[in-house]
């Protein structure tokens, strides 16, 4: 998936002469973005829907279960036309918790398949991630690490990745008793350029 080394923008030609408007080789910066879920705005289902619950004073967000039952919710994300195509991709959970008192660890699953967009690709069975963090003081922001969660799919622009993100509170590694709030779900990505020439696929002029 590397992408051509000729004709992109440098330093050595800034004028956007070329096909391909590279911002790594333009500025020697390496630069980040997020595709982002915001925790109320994910898909709840059935008998597993984690309820919406009061964190505090009025405020209301999904709460995972951590005593007895698997909960679950349902995203998307769409791939954009400025990622880079030779690094892959980490999700993070965004969460916290009300126990004054917390003691023990919250594992997130994910569950996820990838396609191509313009019918050049289809949903496989999904990959399983998971990560586990400790819960710290109550009302804390957590946001869990970059490396475990990696997406590894061959990815382009206009790709379509579905999810389902679960608390299994009988895993042995899940040792937090109440409920985890979800704040949010977000794809990390490196931004490899301002957006791709072709509106559509095949996305050559960038590497894709």
């Amino acid at each position: 998936m590397s992408r051509s080394t000729k004709a992109r923008v440098t330093k050595e030609n800034p004028n956007l002469t070329g096909s391909g408007v590279d911002l790594m080789d333009f500025d020697d910066s390496t630069l980040w973005n997020d595709y982002l879920v915001a925790g109320t705005a994910v898909q709840v289902r059935g008998t597993g829907a984690p309820g919406f619950e009061e964190l505090r004073d009025g405020m209301y967000l999904y709460a995972f279960d951590g005593a007895t039952a698997t909960e679950n919710v349902y995203f998307a994300i769409h791939i954009l036309h400025d990622i880079h195509p030779d690094y892959n991709p980490t999700f993070h959970v965004h969460w916290t918790h009300n126990n004054a008192s917390p003691s023990g660890d919250v594992k997130w699953n994910l569950d996820y398949t990838y396609s191509h967009g313009y019918s050049a690709g289809t949903y496989a069975a999904p990959t399983s991630l998971s990560v586990t963090q400790t819960a710290g003081a109550q009302y804390t922001h957590h946001i869990t690490d970059d490396d475990s969660m990696i997406f590894t799919d061959d990815f382009e622009p206009d790709g379509q990745i579905l999810c389902r993100l679960y608390r299994d509170p009988t895993d042995v590694a899940d040792t937090f008793a109440s409920d985890a709030f979800l704040i949010g779900i977000d794809l990390h990505y490196r931004m490899g350029q301002i957006g791709t020439f072709e509106r559509n696929r095949p996305f050559t002029s960038a590497g894709f």
